[in-house]
């Protein structure tokens, strides 16, 4: 079956994926017929401050989890490729003051797994730049790859212990779930810091 592509969607009879044609959101993930549940701000870039108090080269402090701005620039999805083996499309934006963006969302054939590409021409100073995806799965623990298996971590607020898990480690993927194992999932290549709060995955 050829993957179906249209600006706003991406669809190969297993997983359905459909976007904001002009801000390149995502909106809504459906697997073998059952929605995902994710909230209406979906998945997004922001761009976030970033003044640490100590140690510029390598500290991220708390404050960047409020002080971030979702990325509105317009992005202008395209329909890249459609074929018998993968879909993809394509758009690009301005991110921050200098600094540009290309995204590729793609769909290979029977995958269960949506990917994204990005090629980020970076120029800007102090400013940290993130992928989130908000999801109505707010059960107590977050899921983070580990060596040999994985460890939970809470997602709520809570006291001091949580508020210092603001944002963990984890070994190429981390996952938010609704407490019955039901959840979302993001997998990086090279990526080993992640954020899940009230069901919202970064």
């Amino acid at each position: 079956k050829t993957v179906d592509v249209l600006p706003s969607s991406l669809d190969n009879g297993r997983l359905r994926a459909e976007f904001n044609a002009q801000t390149g959101h995502l909106k809504s993930l459906c697997i073998d017929g059952e929605n995902l549940h994710l909230d209406e701000s979906g998945g997004h870039f922001t761009l976030h401050d970033d003044n640490p108090v100590a140690f510029d080269a390598w500290d991220v402090d708390h404050h960047i989890v409020w002080m971030k701005n979702v990325l509105k620039e317009p992005m202008n999805l395209r329909a890249l490729t459609s074929g018998p083996a993968l879909g993809v499309i394509e758009g690009s934006c301005k991110v921050g003051d200098c600094s540009t963006m290309t995204v590729r969302y793609i769909l290979e054939a029977h995958s269960e797994s949506l990917k994204i590409e990005c090629d980020i021409d970076w120029q800007e100073t102090n400013k940290s730049l993130r992928y989130e995806v908000a999801t109505q799965y707010r059960g107590e623990f977050a899921r983070y790859g580990a060596p040999f298996g994985s460890v939970d971590r809470s997602q709520t607020e809570g006291g001091h212990k949580e508020e210092a898990q603001w944002e963990v480690p984890g070994s190429r993927w981390a996952s938010v779930l609704d407490g019955r194992n039901r959840g979302l999932s993001i997998v990086t290549e090279a990526k080993y810091g992640f954020r899940a709060r009230d069901g919202v995955l970064g």
